[in-house]
Formats: structure tokens, C-alpha cells, sequence
């Protein structure tokens, strides 16, 4: 097995095994992009050339839908060996399936165009061009919502028309990794607003019946808390106002139970310690509540670790990358709801 195709199949292996790695929910950007990319050209050894090369091209491309996108573009490749210098350019387009649109997006391409083929001998050189197909596999990277980053590995079939270089087919591969700029953000869709629907009509009795006398009605009031930590801390700042609220709603309403608290850490540190740290920031919370005189049956706590982030920050200086992340250091407190009942 060549470098190649062990290439090839190291790239399968990983676009199966990121296809569910990322769980943000990442929409597709509709507009047009750009993307320059580079890396190694491995000719079809037939030509002459037994070394391997350098590759860079430029390619237009749009989302069809949340799942193809299509591209245009050319390229072009170079590889010298002793006396011997072959150079490929190829133009055409390319057809690319995403396995899913989060942050990490593995894909599938397949492509056709013209290819031409050049090689330069000391003596005399040899150029033709011909169509081609090619097919690849590789993985794009989301950095933000104008920015991408991928890599693919790419083989080359040509089909050559004429008897120029002895053989009817070549096969070449390419390896690039490339850099992809949308012209537009991804659009924020509009928040849907539902209509009320008009009351019924209400009939009239002749004689009009005496007005029933007004009915209760039930208006019902849901409170809940975020609460801040410190960095790599499952101790509460003080004061807690809200908390505060909250044991003050369940003294005064014993029939509300099952309240949930669940504890969060932002992304820095290992899963493992971070899932107790939030498992202790919930716990924190309930005993606070406890200290209010609330009874702890009433309550359970989860921690989820750095899952459900409120904010995604990608600082490089890591004293602002712990204060930008200070939203997901919290506690949230759910099911606290009391039905109140208003003349």
C-alpha cells in the first residue's frame, strides 16, 4: 500500500468517525465563497516523473442545500524528477455531499473537467489536454460564519485522447488543505410570529340572560436563575438575590416539587473534571437553598459538564478566553412554578 492510498483511507476512517462529534447545530452559509488551497501532487509515474510535487488552485463554490455544494475552478501542479519535468492543469467542477453541516462537516466529492498534461525532456516536450474525473474525500472545519478551513485527499482519471504518452489513462492524487471565505454571513432567519385568532362570536339570547358573575381565571408565573461562578470554583459569589427569590417562592408555595438544578462548566479542562465541577456547582446551589429552610427532597441536581455552552469564545490569550467564557460557569434552576389564582 502506497502513501497514497494510506492517505486515503486515514481520511475515510476520520470523516466516519467526526460524522457525530460535534453536536452545535451549525446552519449553512447560502452565499457564494472562495477558496485557495495547496499541498502534494503525486503524478501517474507513467509520465516520467517518479517524485512528488506542490499543487495550488482557486475555486468558486455555493450551497445548493443543507446537504451539496458546487464548485468551479482550476489548478495547477508540478512535479520535477532528474531531466524530467511534468506539469498538470486541470479546470472543471466539482460536486461535494456534506455528511452533516456542524462545526466539523466531513464530505464526499466527485469532479470533472479538462485536464492538460505537459511534460518538458531536455530534448523535446509533449502537451495534451483531455478530459478527466476525479474523486475525494475530506473534512471542512467551520472557524466562523465567513471563515472555513479543509482538507482533502483528490484522485485524478484521465482519459487521454490520442497515444502521446503510451498509455489511454493516468491516475494522479492530490492532498490540500485549503482556506474558504464566504462573501456573506449566514443569514439569521426572522423569529415567526403567530397570529392570535379573533374570539368566536357570542350569540344573544332575546331576552339577553342576567351576566354571569365573572369567573376566576388562573395566571401562571415561571421563575428560573442563572447563577456565575468563578473560574475552577463551585463556590457561589455573594449576595444571591435570585436564590434568594426562588427560596422565598418555595416557602410560600409547599406543593411545588421535582425542581430541577443543573450545574454547567465552560470547555476549559478535561470532561471528567469538569462534569463534577458541575455536578458540585448544582449541589452548591441546593444547599444554599437548604440553608433557606427549603426541604432537599424537593429538589435534585444534574451536572452536565461544558455541554449547552451560552457562548462560543476562541481568545487566544487565555486570561480572556476564562472571561469570556464566564457565561457557561452557571446553575440553572427549572420548574419552579406556581399557578395564582386572580379575581
Amino acid at each position: 500500500m502506497n502513501n497514497a492510498t494510506r492517505l486515503a483511507s486515514g481520511l475515510v476512517m476520520l470523516s466516519g468517525l467526526v460524522a457525530g462529534a460535534y453536536a452545535q447545530e451549525l446552519k449553512y452559509n447560502p452565499s457564494v465563497y472562495v477558496i485557495g488551497e495547496g499541498g502534494g501532487f503525486n503524478p501517474d509515474n507513467r509520465f516520467g516523473t517518479k517524485s512528488t510535487g506542490f499543487d495550488a488552485g482557486l475555486k468558486f463554490g455555493k450551497a445548493i442545500n443543507q446537504y451539496f455544494d458546487v464548485r468551479v475552478g482550476g489548478s495547477y501542479a508540478r512535479a520535477d524528477s532528474e531531466d524530467v519535468r511534468f506539469q498538470q492543469s486541470l479546470l472543471g467542477v466539482d460536486g461535494l455531499l456534506f455528511i452533516t453541516r456542524d462545526r466539523l462537516r466531513p464530505f464526499v466529492s466527485l469532479g470533472i473537467g479538462a485536464e492538460n498534461d505537459r511534460r518538458n525532456l531536455p530534448n523535446f516536450q509533449n502537451s495534451r489536454t483531455s478530459p478527466y474525473a476525479a474523486a475525494g474525500v475530506g473534512v471542512q472545519y467551520a472557524i466562523s460564519d465567513q471563515f472555513a478551513a479543509e482538507v482533502e485527499y483528490k484522485k485524478v482519471f484521465g482519459f487521454q485522447r490520442s497515444n502521446v504518452y503510451g498509455f489511454k489513462r493516468n491516475e494522479d492524487n492530490y492532498v490540500n488543505v485549503g482556506l474558504t471565505y464566504f462573501f456573506e454571513k449566514t443569514p439569521t432567519p426572522a423569529p415567526r410570529v403567530t397570529p392570535t385568532p379573533p374570539p368566536p362570536p357570542v350569540a344573544q339570547a332575546s331576552p339577553p340572560p342576567p351576566p354571569p358573575a365573572p369567573a376566576p381565571r388562573f395566571e401562571r408565573q415561571t421563575m428560573s436563575a442563572t447563577e456565575m461562578f468563578m473560574f475552577n470554583s463551585a463556590k457561589l459569589k455573594a449576595p444571591q438575590p435570585k436564590l434568594d427569590d426562588i427560596a422565598s417562592l418555595l416557602q410560600a408555595n409547599p406543593s411545588v416539587a421535582n425542581v430541577r438544578i443543573t450545574g454547567y462548566t465552560d470547555r476549559i479542562g478535561s470532561q471528567a473534571y469538569n462534569l463534577k465541577l458541575s455536578q458540585r456547582r448544582a449541589d452548591a446551589v441546593k444547599a444554599y437553598l437548604v440553608g433557606k429552610g427549603i426541604d432537599g427532597s424537593r429538589m435534585t441536581t444534574t451536572g452536565k459538564g461544558e455541554a449547552d455552552p451560552v457562548v462560543q469564545c476562541s481568545e487566544k490569550n487565555r486570561t480572556a478566553l476564562i472571561k469570556c467564557l464566564e457565561p457557561n460557569r452557571r446553575v440553572e434552576v427549572e420548574d419552579v412554578t406556581v399557578e395564582r389564582r386572580v379575581q
